[in-house]
C-alpha cells in the first residue's frame, strides 16, 4: 500500500496517473481517502508545490519505512511569462518530472515513455512541428521536458511525419464513419468491451440492426444535405462478420443507400475472428466496397488462442486470409497482441514467422493492457502473464520484423494499465496507410459513430478543440433509445455546420 501527500496543490488525478505507471497493480492512497497515520504504510510519497515570492518549488519526497529514500526538486522562477493555462500545464508537467526522477532513483526504475501517461504522444509532435520547429528543437523538447528515451523520440518521429500528409491541411466538410457492431462469436479473455457473445441471442442482433439501419437512414440524410465528403468508413466491434450473409448484405446495402461512397477513399470491414469468415461473406463485401480486411489472429500459436478464449486454429486464419486475397481485397491488416498468457519472445517470433509469407498490408502490433471488465483481470492470480521486461524483447523482435520486411510505423497510440508501459503500433507497407487509424489517432478530422458504444467526435478545425457524443454502450438501451441518440448527433453537428 502507498500513501501520497500532497502539498500546495490538488492535482491528485494528474499524479495518480503518472505513479500508476511504477504501480499498475498497487494500491495507492491519497492523503484524506483513507487513515491518514503514516506509520501505516510501507512507502508515503509526498508531491508539493510551494509558490514564494520570486519563485516556484516543485518536490517530490519518497520515504520507504519511515526512511527517506529518494528526493528531487526544481526550482523556477516567478512570475511565469505565461497565460493562465500554459502555467497550469507547466506546473503539472513539473510535479510529475519530480515524481520521475525521485522514483527512478529510489527504484532503479527508467520508463521510456518518461512522464507521459496520454494515449496520443503523437499530438505533442504535431504541435511542435506546426510551430515550425525543426528536429532537433523536438528532440530536445521531448527530453528535458518529458523525459522520453531516444528510441521513443525517433519512432514519434518517424511517425508524425508519416502521418502529416493524411491529416493535413484539415478540411471541417470531410468526415470518417465508424459503425459498431457489438456482437462476438465468443467473448477473448483479455477484452474489456462491452460486447455480446453471439449465443442465442441472435433475436436481439436482429432488433440491434433495425436500429442501427435507422440511425444510418437518418445520419445519411444529415451527411447528403450539408454535402460532406466521406473520406472513410471502418465497420469495427465487436466481430461485424458476426452476422450472417444476409444480414451483412443488408447492412452494406444501407450504407450504399443512403451514404455516398463513391468518394471513399479507404472502407474496412473488421474481419477479425476467422471462424467468422467465409467465401460469400468476403464477396458481399467486395462487391459493395470494401477495400480492406483486418483479420486478427493475436497469436498464430494455437495454444495460445485456446487460452484466451478463441475457437479457432491458426489454420483456420490462413484459411480465412487466403479466402480474402482470392476474392480480391489488396489491403489487408493483422492484429497481434504482445504478451498474451503464457507466450514468451520465442512464440511470438513464431507467430511472425507464420504471417511473413502472408505479407499483410497493416500489421498492427498491441501490447497487452490488463483492462478492467475482462476476465484476465479477474483471473490475474490463475493466468501466467508474460513478464514485463519479456514484453520489452517482443516489442525489439516486432520491430526487428518490420524494419526487415519494408513495413513503416504510421500510427500509435498508448493505453493505461499496458504490461511494460510501452504502445501499440500500426505498421504499413509503402502507400498502404490506415487513414481511419490516423485520423482517429489525431482529432483533426470529424468523425461520426454509428452504433452502440460508438463515439462521435465532432473537430472544430479554427478552435483546435472537440466535441464528444456518444452513444449508450448497453445494445437493449440504444435499441429503445436511437431517436434520441440521433437527435443529440444532428445537434452538435449543426453547431459546426450550420452556424
Amino acid at each position: 500500500m502507498n500513501l501520497v501527500i500532497l502539498e500546495g496543490h490538488d492535482y491528485q488525478f494528474d499524479i495518480r496517473e503518472m505513479l500508476m505507471q511504477y504501480f499498475p497493480r498497487k494500491n495507492i492512497i491519497f492523503q484524506g481517502e483513507s487513515r491518514e497515520d503514516t506509520y501505516d504504510y510501507e512507502t508515503v510519497i509526498t508531491n508539493g508545490l510551494s509558490i514564494r515570492k520570486d519563485e516556484y518549488i516543485f518536490y517530490t519526497v519518497i520515504k520507504k519505512n519511515q526512511q527517506l529514500i529518494s528526493k528531487y526538486e526544481i526550482q523556477l522562477p516567478s512570475p511565469l511569462p505565461l497565460t493562465h493555462n500554459e502555467v497550469i500545464k507547466l506546473v503539472k508537467r513539473k510535479l510529475k518530472i519530480t515524481i520521475y526522477k525521485a522514483m527512478e532513483k529510489a527504484f532503479n526504475n527508467s520508463l521510456p515513455w518518461g512522464i507521459l501517461t496520454g494515449i496520443r504522444p503523437t499530438k505533442i509532435v504535431h504541435q511542435l512541428l506546426n510551430m515550425g520547429k525543426m528536429k532537433k528543437e523536438i528532440i530536445e523538447y521531448l527530453e528535458s521536458e518529458y523525459l522520453l528515451h531516444h528510441k521513443k523520440i525517433d519512432l514519434l518521429l518517424k511517425i508524425a511525419l508519416n502521418e502529416r500528409n493524411i491529416i493535413y491541411p484539415g478540411d471541417k466538410n470531410k468526415i470518417s464513419i465508424y459503425i459498431g457492431i457489438p456482437f462476438c462469436p465468443s467473448r477473448c479473455i483479455y477484452c474489456s468491451f462491452i460486447s455480446s457473445t453471439i449465443g442465442e441471442k441472435r433475436d436481439l442482433l436482429e432488433k440491434y440492426l433495425q436500429a442501427l439501419h435507422h440511425e444510418i437512414v437518418q445520419i445519411g440524410k444529415y451527411i447528403n444535405n450539408h454535402k460532406l465528403n466521406v473520406e472513410s468508413i471502418y465497420i469495427g466491434g465487436g466481430t461485424p462478420t458476426v452476422l450472417n450473409a444476409e444480414e451483412l448484405k443488408h447492412l452494406l446495402f444501407t450504407i450504399k443507400s443512403n451514404i455516398n461512397v463513391e468518394g471513399i477513399i479507404e472502407y474496412t470491414l473488421e474481419a477479425g475472428r476467422p471462424d467468422t469468415i467465409d467465401r460469400e461473406k468476403l464477396q458481399i463485401a467486395y462487391q459493395y466496397g470494401i477495400n480492406r480486411i483486418s483479420i486478427n489472429p493475436q497469436s498464430m500459436n494455437d495454444d495460445t488462442l485456446h487460452l484466451i478464449g478463441r475457437n479457432h486454429s491458426s489454420e483456420d486464419i490462413l484459411r480465412a486470409y487466403n479466402l480474402a486475397c482470392e476474392t480480391g481485397f489488396q489491403c489487408m491488416n493483422m492484429d497481434l497482441i504482445l504478451g498474451l498468457p503464457n507466450e514468451s519472445v520465442n512464440e511470438v517470433k513464431n507467430t511472425l514467422a507464420k504471417i511473413k509469407d502472408l505479407r499483410p498490408e497493416n500489421l498492427t502490433i498491441h501490447t497487452m493492457a490488463v483492462k478492467k471488465g475482462s476476465r484476465l483481470k479477474d483471473k490475474l492470480q490463475d493466468v501466467d502473464l508474460s513478464k514485463e521486461e519479456e514484453i520489452n524483447k517482443m516489442l525489439e523482435a516486432t520491430e526487428e520484423f518490420a524494419r526487415l520486411n519494408g513495413y513503416q510505423p504510421y500510427y500509435l497510440y498508448r493505453q493505461k494499465y499496458m504490461m511494460g508501459n510501452l504502445e501499440n503500433v500500426g505498421y504499413c507497407t509503402a502507400d498502404n496507410k490506415g487513414i481511419y487509424n490516423i485520423q482517429m489517432m489525431a482529432e483533426k478530422q470529424t468523425i461520426i459513430g454509428l452504433g452502440a458504444g460508438s463515439v462521435t467526435k465532432v473537430i472544430y478545425l479554427e478552435e483546435d478543440r472537440l466535441e464528444r457524443v456518444p452513444n449508450v454502450k448497453n445494445v437493449e438501451q440504444y435499441i429503445q433509445r436511437v431517436d434520441e441518440l440521433v437527435n443529440k448527433k444532428i445537434v452538435m453537428l449543426n453547431d459546426l455546420y450550420e452556424t
